[in-house]
């Protein structure tokens, strides 16, 4: 491939580690300015620095995706940051692994937490500043 996200801005989440973190990298092979989020500064970190060192651009947000707050604030860091976001990769969930009967109450709100809240909040955000984006694009 040849850099076809030069100049894009794109949020992944779940990019410390597993396929997020593919996929981080992967963007940023290709000319994207990405921002990491995971939970884990130090992991988000190390991914970064990875990315630099090849010549990209990332920038580390950790956040705790099932807080609304932590959501809205990355999202506004981004821009803050790179001007725009292009580019939503909701990466980021955990797996179960166990049998029905042994899960909690407790785990089954955290799993549908990140899951499906999670994504929910952060494409929310990320279809608000794109409108914003095209609206302003479009009065140009």
């Amino acid at each position: 491939m040849g850099k076809q996200l030069q100049g894009r801005v794109a949020i992944v989440t779940g990019a410390s580690s597993g396929i997020g973190r593919g996929i981080a990298k992967l963007f940023a092979s290709e000319g994207a300015k990405t921002v990491l989020v995971a939970r884990r500064a130090e992991l988000l970190e190390e991914v970064a620095a990875g990315i630099k060192a090849k010549g990209g651009q990332a920038l580390a947000l950790p956040a705790d995706l099932t807080k609304e707050t932590e959501i809205v604030e990355l999202f506004r860091k981004s821009v803050q940051t790179y001007g725009r976001l292009d580019v939503l990769v909701n990466n980021a969930g955990i797996a179960t692994h166990k049998n029905t009967e042994d899960i909690s109450i407790d785990y089954w709100n955290d799993a549908l937490a990140i899951n499906i809240t999670a994504p929910f909040l952060c494409a929310r955000e990320a279809i608000r500043i794109m409108k914003e984006q095209r609206q302003r694009a479009a009065a140009s």
